[in-house]
């Protein structure tokens, strides 16, 4: 024998265990087929036999999932699993069941039939509404061409099924496409097909029938053990709430608002509650109950993680309690799965900001886009630069997203060509950390990095705006086959820096040269734009003239961008120490992504970069610290176990923390300074109305 490759057995390893007595059976008949390679194998499966027997409850308990375990391991261990050896005659059996499909390679040696290979596969979704016929034959090509393929090339074997039809099927004629590829694949194998008893394949019919199972875990509601007659009775008594009414239910002058409300019922304490001309009674729940009941209602999956108003209506149709509706709000508040795996509708987070630049070529974005459909050139990607201030661009088709090519795009058509920045905008690419470009950028002093914070694209606006444009452009010249892109590059600068601007009024080109660009028509009526006689002493006071007009466009258009921009958006302040939850942006991709939580946790605000951008740090792992914007980051409401008590007289509401700071705008044309109409974080403001905001509420029970 040989030690098995656990890839050809794990279809043995994985069989989850028998649901019912039809497919233990399956398993016993299998394991009988090879009972001469397990040794004391009536002892081992006795458990399983006992299941066999007339009116004998089917319970796969401890001892027979002990049973199944060891009859796993032999099956597994060597020398389970013979030499493949081409001079023996060979077996392939198949069977399809309606989930999936087995085979088994059966080699005929001298001392009786041993298995060379065991396979099985589960049907896809399509798969599973074929015809039985049908998935018999597709289980006879999978195993042949497929999964035994590297053993029966070059051989004879004997394709043995239960299913009769099989044979017809291959010789038929009148077939699909699928069916005649099937056919085709399987003439290129020597074989002849036999039929064989279900009952007598039962190696290969359980490969087919028992795959693992995805077991689903379903959360159960808690069992309200404690709320029973006797031992609601002894808690209201110890309750502090629930004594002082009892006490006062006792007196021979009830006071009135005691009267009109509580009652008693066989010694245990009760309130009436009316609503819409409907009077209901409700059980007063002591403090030592609250958790249990608020588990029930909220946290059961009959209860659904509903909001705070849908939980307290659940609740106050039968029961109360001291405080119930602050109580309610601020266990559902910081109930953990809420916050993690709800979506929000709130407004977006994170307010405009307002970015001041003096003079072209203060500030560059620089971005890559593609990859494109690859030219004779070899080139993929486009490389993209603009200037904030003039919105003038520089583009160059390249064939790889190397470093080499980035630094060399930065030294040639940035600072060569319009000299240092003061700021080099990107985002977090590998290649703009790279070594390279950071020596690039290290030789030109006057020159600072920035990034943009993750997945926040809109950092990098302009740029990105950029990169939209030249594709629509682009696409208006290619070729059908899209592979000459490469050659209308440069066109297309040139194109976007002569156009005029909306926001700045101006084209890049006339606020970099001081001049408007000759076109074909100036030249050929001989109109010029420009007069030599007047440009040199004009120039100077022309270009001071431009820049002036361009800073004042710049800002009226960026105020009016940031009031409609802030109407759909919310300002969050976040100080350090803060407790947040992040958005999740990549989710698992081997799972559907609708029920996959929005958001993960927790993190630690540790810094902040400016009003919008903060560095975080994982809760449970403070090695991992991330640069985040504000729209990707909500406060996350930590439940402090010690505290019983949810009572809190400072709390401040989540509309008072909306409304702090809220930004004013001017309709004055002679605006005053940005940062005046704009400084919305006052920090130590922002800090004491956080320190009010702290919850406390009741410990959380978990499952």
């Amino acid at each position: 024998g040989i030690e098995p490759d656990p890839k050809r057995v794990k279809a043995i390893l994985e069989l989850r265990n028998p649901e019912n007595v039809k497919e233990l059976q399956s398993v016993i008949g299998t394991i009988m087929y090879y009972h001469d390679y397990i040794p004391n194998l009536a002892d081992i499966m006795d458990p399983l036999y006992n299941l066999l027997k007339k009116d004998v409850k089917f319970d796969f308990d401890d001892k027979c999932q002990k049973s199944m375990q060891t009859i796993k391991e032999c099956l597994s261990s060597k020398p389970i699993l013979t030499h493949f050896d081409p001079q023996y005659d060979h077996e392939v059996r198949i069977d399809a069941s309606n989930t999936g499909m087995g085979c088994v390679l059966i080699q005929n040696e001298p001392d009786g039939d041993k298995p060379v290979h065991f396979g099985s596969k589960t049907y896809k979704k399509h798969q599973r509404n074929w015809h039985s016929n049908k998935k018999e034959f597709y289980t006879a090509y999978w195993a042949v061409c497929k999964e035994l393929s590297v053993y029966v090339q070059g051989i004879f074997f004997t394709l043995k099924c239960d299913n009769k039809a099989v044979v017809s099927m291959i010789t038929n004629s009148k077939c699909s496409q699928a069916e005649f590829r099937w056919i085709n694949n399987l003439q290129m194998y020597n074989f002849k097909i036999e039929h064989r008893k279900g009952s007598k394949n039962t190696d290969a019919d359980m490969q087919s029938r028992l795959h693992p199972k995805s077991e689903t875990k379903l959360n159960r509601c808690l069992v309200l053990k404690n709320f029973t007659k006797d031992n609601m009775f002894s808690l209201q008594k110890e309750d502090e709430y629930c004594s002082r009414i009892l006490g006062d239910l006792n007196k021979e002058n009830v006071p009135k608002n005691i009267s009109d409300y509580f009652f008693t019922i066989n010694s245990i304490l009760y309130r009436t509650y009316s609503n819409d001309d409907e009077n209901y009674t409700q059980l007063v729940i002591p403090k030592k109950l609250i958790n249990e009941l608020l588990l029930q209602f909220h946290d059961c999956p009959t209860s659904g993680h509903f909001s705070t108003q849908a939980t307290f209506e659940r609740i106050r149709q039968k029961y109360f309690f001291e405080n119930m509706f602050k109580i309610v709000e601020n266990y559902c508040k910081t109930c953990e799965k809420c916050q993690l795996k709800k979506s929000s509708h709130k407004l977006k987070p994170g307010i405009g900001e307002y970015f001041k630049v003096d003079y072209p070529f203060q500030r560059v974005q620089i971005d890559i886009t593609g990859p494109f459909q690859e030219t004779e050139n070899g080139n993929k990607y486009i490389v993209a630069a603009v200037d904030h201030f003039s919105k003038y661009i520089e583009l160059k088709a390249i064939p790889n997203q190397s470093s080499y090519e980035i630094a060399k795009f930065i030294h040639e058509r940035i600072l060569c060509t319009h000299g240092p920045p003061r700021q080099l905008m990107s985002d977090r690419g590998k290649v703009f950390i790279s070594e390279i470009v950071q020596a690039i950028i290290a030789i030109n002093p006057p020159t600072i990095q920035k990034f943009t914070s993750g997945y926040h694209p809109a950092s990098n606006g302009n740029v990105e705006r950029i990169n939209g444009i030249v594709k629509n452009v682009l696409r208006c010249f290619t070729n059908e086959n899209t592979d000459d892109w490469d050659l209308f590059v440069m066109t297309s600068q040139y194109a976007y820096n002569t156009k005029i601007n909306a926001t700045t009024g101006m084209s890049p080109f006339q606020i970099i040269y001081n001049r408007t660009p000759y076109n074909i028509l100036d030249l050929q009526l001989n109109v010029d734009q420009n007069n030599e006689d007047t440009y040199d002493h004009n120039a100077r006071k022309r270009w001071q003239k431009q820049i002036e007009i361009v800073n004042k466009r710049m800002k009226e258009k960026q105020l009016k961008n940031m009031k409609r921009f802030n109407e759909n958006h919310r300002q969050n302040i976040f100080i350090i120490g803060d407790i947040v939850k992040l958005k999740r942006r990549q989710l698992n991709p081997d799972l559907k992504s609708k029920l996959q939580a929005p958001y993960e946790g927790k993190y630690l605000v540790i810094d902040k970069k400016s009003d919008t951008v903060y560095l975080i740090m994982k809760y449970a792992d403070p090695t991992k610290q991330l640069t985040v914007n504000v729209e990707n980051i909500e406060l996350f409401y930590d439940r402090d176990e010690s505290e019983q008590d949810a009572n809190n007289e400072n709390k401040m509401s989540d509309s008072e923390r909306e409304s702090i700071h809220e930004p004013e705008y001017s309709n004055d044309d002679n605006l005053s300074d940005t940062t005046e109409i704009y400084d919305y974080t006052n920090l130590p403001e922002a800090r004491q109305l956080r320190n009010r905001a702290k919850i406390k509420a009741p410990k959380r029970l978990t499952y």
